[in-house]
């Protein structure tokens, strides 16, 4: 898709989820105009518009295994809805965030809770709440990892981007981390149906990048 026409398409995902979480449009506008200027930044190379894409697309074709379907989904909009490449606690603002919109919606607390435990889980990609929908949730977000290699090498180029301010051996020794971090995990992915499918690929594209850090 074209910039525009993913526009088109998450304004229509966005009413859907409006439509049911049963909150009218006029009373989450705000929350939409919040997404759209935080996401649309101009130093979002890669959590930008299409990365919301990639998971709500990738989300639809596993939606028949979530048991907490608008919570999930509500997750996806606002997990990067605060990006600031330097500071550590992205996922605790945006998680906050996304929490002060819910409450204008009216949902449940146990709804709020659960969408806050999913955002904060992607801090370091381990559960904060031990259900399958968490497991899933995750899975979708290292989706990229086990991406075919020529997105998977886009997709390093664009956190580059993002790190662009971080001297080049400063950010290959913080990616070098990164990279060995999720390699001496026993498994990348929690749910079945994303380690059979993208494991073996995922550490093929892991350890490929860790071969260009350590080069250069």
């Amino acid at each position: 898709m074209q910039k525009n026409e993913e526009l088109t398409w998450l304004e229509e995902q966005w009413h859907q989820l409006l439509a049911d979480c049963r909150v009218s449009v006029p009373k989450a506008s705000y929350a939409y105009q919040e997404v759209l200027e935080q996401y649309g930044k101009s130093g979002r190379k890669y959590h930008n518009f299409h990365h919301l894409v990639e998971l709500l697309q990738a989300y639809m074709w596993v939606e028949e295994m979530v048991d907490h379907k608008l919570e999930v989904r509500t997750a996806i909009w606002f997990h990067d809805l605060i990006y600031q490449p330097l500071r550590k606690d992205n996922e605790l603002r945006s998680a906050r965030r996304a929490l002060l919109h819910l409450r204008d919606w009216e949902t449940s607390k146990l709804e709020e809770r659960t969408v806050f435990d999913l955002i904060v889980s992607t801090r370091n990609h381990q559960p904060l709440w031990d259900h399958p929908d968490c497991h899933l949730f995750l899975d979708l977000d290292l989706g990229i990892l086990g991406r075919e290699r020529a997105r998977y090498e886009a997709y390093t180029q664009e956190i580059r981007e993002e790190y662009k301010m971080v001297p080049a051996p400063l950010y290959r020794s913080g990616r070098k981390k990164v990279v060995n971090s999720f390699l001496g995990r026993p498994r990348l992915y929690f749910t079945n149906h994303f380690f059979e499918r993208l494991e073996t690929r995922a550490r093929e594209n892991l350890t490929w990048e860790l071969e260009q850090l350590e080069g250069n």
